[in-house]
């Protein structure tokens, strides 16, 4: 993590959604694809 912003690699994202839980500031929005 760079700064204060996370950023979550998409091709290592497996959806588990367990980093959107686990934010204390709320901050990941996690956005199913069509």
């Amino acid at each position: 993590m760079r700064g204060d912003k996370a950023r979550i690699d998409p091709f290592l994202c497996t959806g588990c959604t367990l980093c959107q839980q686990t934010c204390p500031f709320g901050a990941i929005e996690f956005v199913e694809e069509k």
